[in-house]
């Protein structure tokens, strides 16, 4: 780790114009002849293949601006796909050289580069980034998928610059936004109720839900028919009002219900939205356990949006629906004849509402003497000579409070300028007649809509403290720092190590960091695309929404438990411990489980599953409803797991069509496809890796048959029957031979560096909002190295990469 560290010290510490002569004339001495001997026949004349023309001798400028062509270079040279198998091979002495010359002469110059013009570059927050900025600020989720466009994506992350364009309408969205939001600080309510929502009868046909006495409802389908809850009237009693929330926020659910028909514990989702429209449109938000038998208060809380902040235009109604039940009551039949298995039987639900007063009214007016708050909160939109206010005590204290706002806003304090432009700003509205919290809601909103707000902003070298504080929290809580965060950045201390390890802790062990793991997740896995394939119903009946669900909560829980422990990375692979519930550990054959809840268990010794990668969530994600592809799981896994780059196939390459009939696996396709020319080597770095996790179906099942559809099947009988046996034996990119998923893994575990370097790379990646390159290797191998010394521990590498200067420098 020392040696590594101070060999890249030495690096920079070579003049850059030596650095750039350097490059340039090992080039022109030594690789350009190279290049002429055994590629210019191909990559040259009219139309040079791959679009790579390598016959010129290129400028110093150009040598630099063409980095990302010189490292594919580098990628197909070290996987033996260049040149290609019909060309004559380059000598061990001038692979050397040409390896040499891009991974020392070339990163140096590159590497200087960086350092001087900053890796990172500008950009605005997400929108994900920037509601939960709101929301934290000022205490409610903006409708940002109603006002603002979608983020881009580059290799599955959006925050990335050149995922997030500028545009017009995003501009025009977080005005509105920041219109709507201020001056509800104003009206908003700032005492507490609770309100009873009684279970509701059948909405579908008569009878489709048991009606019981005391207004017990019994519903036995797991559809948006089931559940239904309506306000109750004045006195208490039951009502047919409208299920909506008074004010936005944290709210308190009491819900009075049992299982009914079961012995076990039944698990129920908790639905919010658009609960009147045709077809509904809902959010699943919380899932619980309802115990069993007799009639039980189940608490837990949600957060619940009002009309104008709904990215649906109306205020969030809720079902409860329990889930794995089917639909054993279709349309127009009798619960009563129909209804003999599991039911949710519910009462009421009682709401409750956490928040007196919002985040961003403590923010506008909290730091104000009474006399103003008191003017300012006033619905008779007084103006300064009305209100009577002394001028000079108003002007101090407003001066003092645009500071305190501005810091929270931009994460960083005010400038003299800008105080003094806000005061200026604000007196001028004053003078001219506009009413006080009207000319306050005006200051606000410039703030709210300026870039110090909306952008990251970042200077070239060493981040200052404002700047580190605002990485540190957007890579952690996927938000804004928080005042104990500004506060000790103010006190120019978390630029040192041991400050800025002590507040990583803090903002790891704050529930906010769950942001972090779901946001982190879902882009570096690629689970943000779960819902873009469904499984055939007729070959995999067996999947339904509370396998989705259940999967995409064991992955967070799996990557939490490492991250809280500081397990080994390792245990991406092959651990002896998974985090499941009933319907899991059933799907995956693990006795004794019950209830919905997750739960770390113990695998059995000879089971199939272990680690992320042979997880429901990602092995879904990586193929489509019907077919897998061992390609798609295989640069799958060396690009999300083992941090291997693996470049797109040549444009002149035809991709394999799957044979959907079942007469050929699509292994048996690929053995004749990945024989061709430079498609063996590149084949064989990511292709055993799909084979081995071919013994999963679509949903994530294990196999040894593919399914295929039975057309003499009858009606009741399931419509599937095995077809061509399942084949997940290989060699891997070393040259060892494996039978199966089982070896494979032994050996992917034995390599616990690699794997370091392959979430560190994703980590930087997420961190930074700037993709990983090959010139930023030397730091991704030291903090790896450095976390070695705790068994690559994952909380470790999260250290690293945050102690990094690849993280404190722009």
């Amino acid at each position: 780790m020392r040696y590594l560290l101070i060999l890249f010290t030495l690096l920079l510490a070579v003049p850059t114009s030596a650095r750039a002569d350097d490059a340039s004339l090992t080039f022109r001495q030594r690789v350009q002849p190279i290049l002429q001997s055994h590629c210019t026949d191909c990559h040259g004349g009219a139309k040079p293949a791959a679009k790579l023309d390598l016959t010129a001798t290129p400028s110093l400028e150009e040598l630099q601006s063409q980095a990302r062509h010189w490292f594919q270079v580098l990628e197909r040279v070290e996987a033996g796909a260049m040149p290609p198998d019909d060309a004559e091979p380059l000598k061990p002495a001038d692979k050397q050289q040409l390896v040499g010359w891009i991974r020392q002469d070339l990163t140096q110059l590159l590497v200087e580069q960086q350092r001087q013009a900053g890796r990172s570059k500008f950009r605005r927050l997400s929108r994900q980034e920037y509601a939960n900025t709101l929301q934290d600020v000022f205490g409610i989720r903006p409708p940002v998928v109603k006002r603002m466009p979608g983020d881009g994506r580059i290799d599955g992350y959006d925050k990335i610059s050149a995922a997030l364009p500028f545009s017009p309408a995003a501009t025009e969205g977080q005005l509105l936004i920041a219109e709507d939001l201020v001056p509800r600080m104003f009206q908003h309510p700032t005492t507490q109720e609770t309100f009873r929502l009684w279970s509701f009868g059948s909405e579908q046909s008569k009878g489709h839900l048991l009606e019981l006495d005391d207004n017990w409802n019994v519903s036995f389908n797991s559809d948006t028919n089931s559940g239904p809850l309506r306000k109750s009237n004045p006195d208490g009693t039951p009502g047919r009002g409208s299920p909506s929330p008074r004010k936005p926020g944290l709210h308190r659910l009491r819900i009075h219900a049992y299982g009914y028909q079961t012995d076990k514990p039944l698990p129920v989702g908790i639905y919010v939205g658009h609960v009147s429209a045709y077809p509904q449109i809902l959010d699943l938000v919380k899932v619980v356990d309802i115990p069993p038998g007799k009639p039980a208060i189940v608490e837990t809380d949600i957060y619940l949006r009002t009309r104008l902040d709904s990215d649906l235009g109306t205020s969030d109604g809720m079902r409860l629906i329990p889930l794995g039940l089917g639909v054993p009551v279709p349309k127009n039949t009798l619960a009563s004849k129909r209804g003999t298995g599991p039911g949710l039987a519910i009462q009421y639900v009682d709401v409750e509402e956490l928040e007196a007063t919002l985040p961003g009214q403590e923010l506008l007016l909290g730091g104000l003497p009474e006399d103003i708050q008191l003017v300012l909160n006033s619905r008779r939109n007084q103006t300064l000579v009305q209100s009577k206010l002394d001028r000079e005590a108003f002007e101090a204290a407003m001066q003092a409070n645009f500071a305190r706002i501005g810091s929270r806003l931009f994460r960083r304090d005010l400038t003299d300028a800008e105080r003094a432009h806000c005061m200026q700003s604000l007196m001028a509205a004053l003078d001219a007649g506009v009413p006080l919290q009207a000319a306050y809601v005006t200051e606000v909103t410039a703030m709210l809509t300026s870039p110090d707000f909306l952008c990251v902003i970042e200077e070239p070298g060493p981040l200052s403290d404002f700047a580190l504080a605002s990485r540190l929290s957007y890579f952690l809580w996927n938000s804004t720092p928080d005042e104990e965060l500004l506060e000790v950045a103010r006190q120019g201390k978390l630029s040192d190590p041991k400050v800025l390890r002590e507040q990583t802790e803090r903002l790891l062990n704050d529930p906010r960091s769950d942001r972090f793991v779901d946001d982190f997740l879902a882009q570096w896995l690629g689970l943000w695309g779960i819902d873009n394939t469904t499984p055939d119903k007729d070959l995999y009946s067996e999947y339904d929404e509370e396998l989705k669900i259940s999967s995409m909560l064991e992955t967070p829980a799996t990557f939490r438990r490492m991250l809280d422990e500081n397990l080994s990375v390792r245990d991406f692979v092959a651990p002896d411990w998974a985090m499941v519930n009933s319907r899991l550990a059933e799907f995956y054959g693990i006795p004794g489980v019950e209830g919905f809840q997750i739960r770390q268990v113990r695998l059995p010794a000879d089971t199939p599953y272990g680690g992320i990668w042979t997880q429901a969530s990602t092995l879904k994600v990586t193929a489509n409803g019907t077919l897998t592809s061992p390609v798609k799981r295989g640069v799958w896994v060396a690009e999300r797991l083992l941090g291997i780059r693996i470049p797109p196939p040549p444009s002149n390459i035809d991709p394999v069509d799957p044979d959907t009939r079942g007469a050929k696996t699509l292994r048996e396709q690929l053995a004749l496809h990945s024989q061709q020319g430079s498609c063996k080597a590149c084949h064989a770095r990511f292709d055993p890796y799909g084979f081995a996790l071919e013994s999963f179906d679509v949903m994530g099942g294990f196999r040894t048959h593919y399914r295929v559809l039975n057309p003499e099947a009858g009606k009741g009988e399931k419509k599937w029957t095995d077809g061509l046996p399942v084949d997940s034996t290989g060699v891997t990119p070393a040259g060892e031979p494996f039978t199966g998923v089982r070896e494979l893994r032994a050996k992917l575990a034995a390599d616990p560096a690699q794997l370091g370097r392959g979430v560190t790379r994703h980590l930087l990646t997420y961190a930074t909002g700037e993709p990983a390159t090959p010139i930023d290797q030397p730091t991704i191998d030291a903090i790896v190295a450095q976390a070695a010394r705790d068994n690559y521990g994952l909380r470790s590498l999260v250290h690293g990469v945050i102690q990094s200067d690849l993280f404190r420098h722009k």
